[in-house]
């Protein structure tokens, strides 16, 4: 898979984008745009029959203000001219992004064009989140509770970005909240720990408990107390509707095509864990937790988190989840 950073890679000039997020369109369309130093007059956009037969005219010529053309073409509806054309791709005058509407489409431009630079921005991976936030001075730290909460939501990473670059200052993960809104990525990640297995040995439920008290404490801090623990409520009985609907036979690979009683959307955010919600996490252990959070009530102390955490491993380590 391609990356954000080959963008402006020397050696690529056939770029390939799916993505849900017009920020990030714009990110790409801008670094591009650099790259070719490329004005209106020599940037085109390739949306039907007409817009390619001009292209191909172009393309044989070298562009009078710019280094070279810039060519957006939308393959999911000039598929065939593409095909059958697809020596332009090889062109030393222009350089191309290759947009697709759905990931068949992703991956049939793949095959067609394999040294194509694919990238696949629907969903962003800490890597690359690191490489657009590093430059700012964030810390790893940062990065992964950004990647955790809003790799999932593209909008957000480039908003925050764009911030940086208007000189926002990033110092706690509060600060990243207040500019990207509030996400249920990090507790859900939060959540899926808290239904790993067990620690079988005392040194292993005390490490356990300190690491996730310590996850909690962050998110308590970059959320307040109130919202963590109904987010994190809410996110427990999403996965105990994920973890009976597969049993019940309703979703098998994916979630989708559920009961309209269901909030589709919401439950199918977490497909990222959907093997191991209904393979690895036995489901005893989710209404255990489910009934653990529910019977505690609302937080309104840092005592409050700490005796749950102790409570549900507690009841953990005594072999109550199985």
């Amino acid at each position: 898979m391609g990356t954000i950073r080959e963008l402006s890679s020397g050696d690529k000039h056939v770029h390939m984008l799916i993505t849900n997020s017009n920020l990030a369109e714009i990110y790409v369309y801008d670094i591009l745009r650099a790259k070719c130093r490329a004005d209106s007059e020599s940037i085109y956009r390739i949306e039907k029959a007409t817009d390619f037969k001009e292209m191909l005219e172009l393309v044989g010529m070298q562009p009078y203000l710019a280094d070279k053309w810039l060519f957006i073409i939308n393959y999911s509806k000039l598929k065939s001219n593409v095909k059958n054309k697809i020596g332009i791709l090889e062109s030393e005058t222009a350089c191309f992004l290759i947009t697709v509407k759905n990931y068949a489409d992703y991956k049939e431009f793949k095959q067609l064009y394999p040294r194509v630079n694919d990238m696949y921005l629907s969903f962003m991976r800490e890597p690359e989140i690191g490489y657009l936030l590093h430059p700012f001075g964030l810390s790893q730290k940062s990065i992964e509770f950004v990647a955790r909460s809003y790799g999932r939501d593209p909008d957000r990473v480039f908003e925050l970005l764009k911030e940086l670059k208007n000189g926002a200052k990033i110092e706690t993960q509060k600060d990243i909240v207040n500019i990207c809104g509030a996400s249920a990525g990090s507790i859900a990640h939060f959540a899926i720990s808290l239904l790993s297995d067990p620690p079988s040995t005392d040194k292993g439920e005390r490490t356990v408990i300190r690491n996730r008290i310590k996850e909690a404490e962050d998110l308590i801090d970059a959320y307040g107390m109130k919202t963590f623990r109904n987010f994190l409520v809410s996110t427990v009985k999403d996965i105990l509707d994920i973890k009976t609907l597969y049993m019940e036979g309703v979703i098998y690979k994916s979630i989708r095509d559920i009961p309209e009683c269901y909030d589709e959307k919401r439950l199918s955010k977490y497909n990222y864990y959907f093997r191991r919600i209904t393979e690895e996490i036995p489901y005893g252990r989710l209404v255990r937790l489910y009934v653990e959070l529910r019977q505690q009530g609302a937080w309104y102390s840092k005592a409050q988190m700490l005796q749950f955490i102790y409570n549900y491993y507690g009841g953990c380590v005594d072999g109550i989840t199985g």
